[in-house]
């Protein structure tokens, strides 16, 4: 829920410390009655978006102690005003005033992060409808020799393989079961001929998106899955004479 990639939330985070080191030196600056108005303004307007940056940019569980020690310090901050400014005197009003800016901010960033969590939902799932594939019965999925670009896991039907034109029947998969990894983990070509038994729906899984998944080609993972990969295909090949 509410994944914000991280270097996303990284950028907010930064941008929330720099808006609460600038509201402390406007704070700190402010001395005529005019620049106290204006103060007030930049403070107002600058908690909500510090409220708005932490929802955005931290995990949940430090939702609530960031906003708690944001509005201390935001109370301990009048209390320094009233000290260093002699034209100002420390305010609760104001401090209250921010720290409604403060959970206004926040509501807005919950917001948001749930827009985002249903977008991306909505996306991810049209995304898979995408890579849906459906085929009749007796249709070729793929043949022997065909470029390993994907792989799929059937949904529901289910899927002849074969080797030599169709002329060695290796078996028959079912629903839930994967179809065409080894030439995928392995980059070779499709080692049998995939035909559906029966009306037949396969989700497509590109050999890019696999990869990137587990973290590139050279990541460990792949190691072992190329390894698997190799071993069965060999056994494959020495049961087939």
């Amino acid at each position: 829920m509410f994944d914000i990639p991280p270097r996303i939330r990284l950028v907010l985070a930064v941008a929330a410390v720099g808006g609460f080191l600038f509201i402390v030196m406007g704070s700190l600056a402010a001395g005529n009655s005019q620049q106290i108005h204006l103060d007030k303004l930049v403070h107002g307007t600058g908690y909500a978006m510090l409220g708005l940056l932490v929802i955005l940019a931290l995990p949940p569980v430090w939702y609530l102690p960031s906003l708690l020690a944001i509005g201390l310090m935001g109370a301990g901050l009048e209390f320094v005003q009233g000290m260093v400014l002699e034209e100002r005197e420390a305010d609760m009003m104001d401090a209250l005033a921010n720290a409604k800016g403060l959970a206004l901010g926040a509501c807005l960033g919950f917001l948001i992060r749930l827009a985002w969590n249903y977008i991306q939902k909505d996306l991810a799932a049209a995304a898979d409808r995408k890579r849906m594939r459906s085929f009749k019965k007796d249709e070729v999925i793929f043949n022997e020799g065909d470029k390993s670009d994907c792989l799929y896991v059937i949904k529901s039907g289910s899927v002849r393989v074969s080797m030599n034109s169709g002329e060695k029947e290796i078996g028959v998969l079912h629903a839930s079961e994967v179809l065409g990894e080894m030439g995928v983990v392995e980059k070779l070509p499709r080692s049998a001929t995939a035909i559906a038994a029966e009306n037949t729906t396969l989700y497509r899984m590109e050999a890019e998106r696999i990869e990137k998944g587990e973290g590139g080609r050279e990541h460990p993972t792949m190691d072992v899955a190329r390894a698997l990969a190799r071993r069965l295909r060999e056994a494959n090949q020495k049961l087939n004479g």
